[in-house]
């Protein structure tokens, strides 16, 4: 019985040394398979990692693209306001210069309607003077000694005239 014992222990021995050694081997693949899915998780955190940094980054440089941006935006409103403001300025100075220009061509043409005026006046006043002289001077006694008595020259058309 003690054979057989032995012989049962030896055979539990073989059989436990290969079921201990299919159990190391079959340990052996679970670490070499748990490796590559460490090294591959390892690859994907770095993975992971470099693309969350990247997200930092170009979130940073939107926000700073951004900002410059609206300071651009902000300086063409001032520009736009200032140019506004110039041609305003310009427009309001063109318009005090048509409107002094029409009040000098205004006064212009009062003047010369004035003188106009003047002139037909005196033209008017010459025009009777001449008449009224003519008239005048016309009448023999009164030509006669304004000639004779006041110029003292002759008559008019001689010594024959009448």
């Amino acid at each position: 019985m003690k054979t057989r014992l032995t012989i049962q222990r030896a055979e539990a021995g073989v059989s436990v040394i290969s079921r201990l050694k299919s159990a190391e081997a079959r340990l052996n693949n679970i670490e070499r398979r748990q490796n590559k899915a460490d090294g591959k998780l390892d690859t994907i955190c770095r993975d992971i990692s470099a693309i969350r940094a990247e997200s930092n980054v170009r979130a940073t440089l939107t926000t700073a693209c951004m900002d410059r941006l609206s300071y651009q935006i902000a300086d063409l409103a001032k520009e736009m306001a200032s140019q506004t403001g110039a041609q305003q300025e310009r427009n309001r100075i063109n318009e005090e210069r048509l409107r002094l220009e029409n009040i000098r061509r205004i006064k212009a043409e009062t003047r010369l309607a004035n003188w106009k005026r003047h002139l037909a006046v005196i033209s008017l006043v010459i025009m009777l003077f001449g008449s009224v002289s003519s008239a005048f001077l016309s009448w023999q006694d009164i030509s006669g000694y304004l000639w004779a008595e006041i110029f003292h020259q002759q008559k008019p058309g001689g010594p024959h005239a009448a």
